[in-house]
């Protein structure tokens, strides 16, 4: 049995949302929101030998106030593997969903750097076993998150698999995000 409480706070500051929850999870055996999807450094599921993890510095955003994320890319295999770099707005594609699970428009911003190729460098990179690459995006500018609610955001990527040719697609965990007035 699960047990939570929400706590709103409001002031001069605007709105601060605190939720505590403790128990053992859910009765029905499945997973709950919060050990599924968090602000916090969880990692995707291992494909193709590689690991994606998404996080923010915080749960809620005030409408129009830059949101940067953290993306790290472990390579959980047990050999060296290439990865192909480029720019972080190019390499991962960026999912955001509004509380209704639809997704969120891009920005004027994100289609004009699709339109210009001009903008990414484009590299091989070596990562040994057990190494991370950490990223830096700034998701306010790629989507148009002007509306308070909630979303969800998760990051894609797709590598190269070693010596095949084939491609595989990454996926991160899921982050929930809170906008307000």
């Amino acid at each position: 049995m699960k047990t939570s409480i929400k706590l709103v706070l409001t002031g001069s500051m605007g709105v601060i949302l605190i939720i505590f929850s403790c128990g053992r999870g859910s009765s029905s055996g499945q997973e709950t929101a919060n050990s599924q999807k968090s602000t916090t450094n969880f990692w995707g599921k291992v494909a193709c030998g590689f690991q994606l993890s998404l996080s923010l510095d915080r749960e809620m955003y005030r409408v129009g106030e830059p949101m940067t994320a953290t993306v790290k890319l472990r390579n959980s295999s047990d050999q060296s593997q290439g990865i192909g770099e480029s720019n972080p707005e190019a390499d991962f594609d960026v999912v955001v969903k509004d509380d209704n699970g639809k997704d969120v428009p891009r920005s004027a911003y994100w289609k004009q750097l699709q339109e210009d190729p001009q903008s990414y460098r484009d590299f091989m990179a070596k990562m040994k076993s057990g190494e991370e690459m950490k990223y830096t995006m700034t998701i306010s500018k790629l989507f148009n998150m002007r509306t308070k609610g909630l979303y969800s955001i998760s990051v894609k990527r797709k590598v190269l698999i070693s010596g095949g040719g084939d491609i595989c697609e990454v996926i991160s965990n899921t982050v929930l995000v809170r906008i307000t007035d």
